[in-house]
């Protein structure tokens, strides 16, 4: 969805922003199919999933990330900070 929609949603011309850096570090890349794998997914090699996950990144990341700097609101990064909670664990005191 994000890939049809991110290019209408804005009803504003935003050309799509290229990254002179890498999408996904390798450290982060090798932390995120650790995690996967941890879960019990039967995941393809490493070199296939980084293949494909770059393909599908490429297809949209570039447009959210013109978008999200338009509106000033930055991406998370793909991977959580080691002490974050989860939604479902804070409550509004910590919202706010």
């Amino acid at each position: 969805m994000v890939r049809r929609e991110s290019p209408d949603a804005n009803g504003v011309q935003i050309c799509p922003v290229n990254r002179s850096s890498g999408w996904l570090a390798a450290t982060d890349f090798e932390h995120l199919w650790l995690m996967l794998a941890a879960t019990g997914l039967s995941l393809r090699s490493r070199a296939e999933f980084h293949r494909q996950l770059s393909e599908i990144s490429a297809t949209y990341e570039s447009q959210v990330e013109a978008i999200s700097r338009w509106l000033l609101i930055p991406l998370p990064a793909w991977l959580p900070e080691p002490d974050a909670l989860d939604d479902w664990q804070t409550g509004m005191e910590q919202a706010c």
